[in-house]
């Protein structure tokens, strides 16, 4: 049994040594006829099958027509035998004869390597489906309309879906007998890391922090300091556990530099924004500068769609290593995929494209979510996840959901000779631990937030 590349298909072409160009696809026909004969003699068999292959598997339609059939019958509780078999194709192939179905069983050397050959067919499958992803990508390249940065991330993006589909057929799953000893002896090991917020009573609440492939979402309505607080999140993932890459879609990376530096060097933001420094603002800002410089913390406000921002990631990861975490600020700003759909669609497409980045790159990603006016309608102007804006389905996606709001009364009565105000940040859902508030103090000028200062 070999596996053939046949010429006259669709393929990029390869120039031979006679200089001949020809498009050559990978299939096994072998294989193919060996599996669908196999099947036949037996049902468990097919089980085996259909959990490794599909009937678009197949190079030759009709044997692709043919499982389709076999899987049918089988979940129907029909018996796989040849007159059945014709009678489900009906007229649609007249190729497909009693005899013909029979000589596929008498064929095959054994059933009991049908698995075997199933893998073949899925192999040889994958293939083919890389030559027609390579096509894609270079009929890409010479468009001459497309920028070569939309070209490299919808090429990125090809490979990723191809590497996707791939990876679900052998995604995590079995039976009890065999997951049950593999998560008792993992139990006895340290739990997966959790990038924590350096907020003690936050990170307790939340199992040490965020979980790998978590969507964690913090909403607020404008002004009430969820950019502060993602970057003082951001600094302390970078500081603590590795790269962090933050996507700005609202402030250029000067902007947000300039809030670390105040934060960091304990210097007024007006005055760093103004440049009215004074001599003792710039010895805390050298200190600042000196310690940033060394986080391996990423900023970008160029990025603006989820496949954008995937195709950042993985190159970074390449290049620096795995992130810590990811920031996007914030969810709502990010250009949809659907230009022509509801705004409540595209922010359930956007939810949705975001948990399942975190889930693919196997770490945890903040976005930063608007809250709708409602809230402050009631008398105490407490959020709920009801007002998380344009889509339901954002709690429904998020792993863990933060709410931050200023206290009632406090945001008009700061401390006394500061610029700060106390607030409130709620666990609204959390997937992994118990609901709750951590009360925090704002201190605006600063832009840092602090669980210091006063009594719960």
């Amino acid at each position: 049994m070999t596996v053939s590349f046949q010429p006259g298909l669709s393929g990029p072409p390869v120039s031979l040594a006679s200089g001949e160009a020809v498009s050559l696809v990978p299939h096994s026909l072998d294989a193919e006829r060996f599996l669908l004969g196999a099947l036949l003699l037996s049902e468990s068999a097919l089980d085996k099958a259909a959990g490794i292959v599909t009937g678009n598997d197949f190079y030759k339609p009709l044997h692709g027509n043919l499982f389709d059939i076999l899987v049918q019958l089988r979940k129907e509780g029909k018996p796989l035998d040849p007159a059945v078999i014709t009678a489900a194709f009906g007229s649609s192939d007249r190729g497909v004869t009693v005899s013909w179905i029979r000589s596929l069983s008498v064929d095959v050397p054994t059933f009991r390597n049908a698995e075997y050959y199933a893998r073949i067919v899925a192999a040889t499958a994958l293939r083919r489906r890389i030559f027609e992803t390579a096509t894609a990508i270079a009929h890409l390249a010479y468009d001459p309309a497309r920028n070569c940065e939309d070209v490299l991330n919808e090429a990125e993006q090809l490979i990723y879906n191809l590497r996707f589909a791939w990876d679900s057929r052998i995604g995590e799953g079995g039976w009890f007998r065999t997951l049950v000893p593999a998560v008792r002896a993992a139990l006895d090991n340290p739990a997966p890391a959790r990038t924590s917020t350096g907020f003690s009573e936050l990170d307790g609440y939340l199992v040490g922090g965020f979980g790998p492939g978590d969507l964690v979402l913090l909403a607020a309505r404008p002004g009430v300091g969820k950019s502060t607080l993602a970057l003082q999140f951001a600094v302390h993932a970078a500081r603590i556990h590795g790269p962090v890459f933050f996507f700005s879609l609202e402030m250029t990376p000067t902007s947000l530099m300039e809030r670390l530096f105040a934060a960091q060097g304990k210097v007024p933001h007006d005055r760093v924004r103004s440049r009215t420094i004074g001599q003792s603002d710039r010895r805390g800002l050298d200190q600042a500068a000196a310690e940033l410089a060394a986080l391996p913390l990423w900023l970008d406000n160029k990025a603006a769609t989820v496949t954008e921002i995937g195709a950042h990631c993985r190159r970074l990861a390449r290049e620096e290593g795995p992130p810590s975490l990811v920031v996007i600020d914030y969810l709502q700003l990010l250009r949809p995929e659907r230009a022509n759909a509801s705004r409540y669609e595209q922010v359930t497409g956007l939810s949705r494209e975001v948990k399942l980045l975190a889930v693919d790159l196997g770490v945890p990603i903040l976005a930063l979510s608007q809250l709708n006016r409602a809230s402050e309608h009631r008398s105490d102007q407490t959020p709920v996840l009801a007002n998380l804006r344009d889509s339901g389905s954002l709690e429904q996606d998020a792993d863990t959901v933060l709410l931050l709001y200023p206290r009632s009364g406090d945001a008009q009565n700061p401390p006394s000779g500061t610029a700060s105000s106390l607030a409130t940040l709620a666990i609204a859902k959390n997937r992994h631990g118990p609901i709750a508030s951590v009360p925090v103090l704002f201190i605006r000028r600063q832009c840092q937030f602090s669980e210091q200062g006063y009594s719960h």
